[in-house]
């Protein structure tokens, strides 16, 4: 089967330090929660794709009480069937599609923009934006 593949595109995070966080340092929370590295840490704070209270911030800054984390990364999705999703029944209140096998139909784990709503949503609606009740 053919497979597709979403460009890489980047994606921001935010969170709010937790309390088995506070009093640790930013890299020995991110390295045990969210499994980076210390290089990439490294890099992150230096290109300030980690930020600590929206500000610059070093991977040895110690987390307090009501800091917020914002980190900004490149998501690549794993590939898809290039399959197309069907239209099979359509009115001004209901679509229905046939959907290929493997894709998901939610946003969920390594799949955002790769599921069926965000598909249906951009491509189908023609807006980001647009509510879309599976």
């Amino acid at each position: 089967r053919d497979l597709c593949r979403l460009p890489p595109y980047e994606t921001t995070k935010i969170v709010n330090v937790k309390e088995r966080w506070r009093g640790r340092r930013l890299s020995d929370v991110l390295a045990v929660e969210f499994k980076l590295g210390a290089e990439y840490i490294s890099n992150a704070t230096l290109l300030q794709k980690l930020l600590v209270n929206h500000v610059a911030c070093e991977a040895d800054d110690v987390l307090e009480n009501g800091d917020v984390i914002t980190h900004t990364y490149v998501v690549e999705e794993p590939p898809l069937r290039s399959d197309p999703v069907l239209v099979i029944a359509e009115n001004e209140h209901l679509l229905v599609v046939q959907k290929p096998p493997g894709m998901p139909c939610h946003p969920q784990g390594r799949y955002q923009r790769g599921s069926l709503t965000e598909i249906l949503r951009l491509a189908y609606l023609g807006e980001a934006d647009a509510y879309l009740h599976p």
